[in-house]
């Protein structure tokens, strides 16, 4: 750390303070990822998606019935039903278990990159909304293992 003890201190306890009330701390989620992960990409990355679909709130959903993404880190039925055919365990996924939730997300991101031979953007782009979301995402992973205060990161990047 480069910066203060008081300021270092504020740092600290926004860093274990739930961003949203019911939700993880950015700490939690960090070991949750660190956990969990099997995308084959940076935690930080994992970290930024998980950021934007959610604000680490374990039972975030899309008020929009057509869209059934939810969790931590946006599952969709139609990722789910991907996985399935992977055999590996993912024939029901609980998408508000935080756990399993980054788990299957982050393993269905491994597919998206597969699929796009290795072009992570486009693959971040299919996992999101389009090429915008890609390329925030990427901004924000690149900068979070640097970060003095990564909350600020991922809000300069991403949004409050």
């Amino acid at each position: 750390w480069t910066c203060g003890g008081a300021e270092h201190e504020a740092i600290t306890r926004r860093l274990d303070t739930p961003l949203k009330r019911g939700g993880l701390s950015y700490n939690e989620m960090r070991k949750l990822v660190a956990a969990n992960n099997r995308s084959g990409q940076s935690d930080d990355l994992v970290m930024a998606i998980a950021y934007t679909e959610s604000r680490f709130l374990p039972t975030a959903k899309y008020s929009d019935p057509a869209k059934t993404a939810a969790g931590l880190m946006g599952l969709t039925d139609p990722a789910v039903k991907d996985l399935r055919g992977l055999h590996e365990g993912y024939d029901h996924v609980d998408k508000f278990d935080p756990a399993r939730n980054i788990a299957a997300s982050s393993r269905y991101l491994r597919l998206r990159i597969k699929r796009t031979r290795g072009n992570l953007r486009q693959a971040l782009a299919g996992y999101g909304p389009g090429i915008g979301y890609a390329d925030r995402i990427l901004q924000a992973a690149g900068r979070l293992n640097r970060a003095e205060d990564p909350l600020a990161v991922l809000r300069e990047c991403l949004g409050k």
